[in-house]
């Protein structure tokens, strides 16, 4: 999920080169996930040896908890 939300501030810092400072809501990064028009994780299952898909639904759920995580 960290990169989820590297991607957006790439974005940002694409879109507004001449700032020193990119800040933004976590609603943002949300947004842009909802907004792809395909988008799904997979994820690395170590007890069955096969990667599990996951929906923007969930990737947008990790990104919450990343940023909170990041934020404390």
């Amino acid at each position: 999920m960290d990169e989820v939300i590297s991607m957006y501030e790439e974005y940002l810092k694409n879109k507004y080169p001449h700032k020193e400072r990119i800040e933004f809501d976590v609603k943002e990064v949300l947004d842009m996930v909802y907004n792809l028009p395909d988008c799904a994780a997979l994820v690395f299952d170590p007890k069955t040896a096969s990667y599990i898909p996951h929906d923007k639904s969930w990737i947008q759920k990790q990104v919450v908890a990343r940023a909170q995580s990041r934020a404390r």
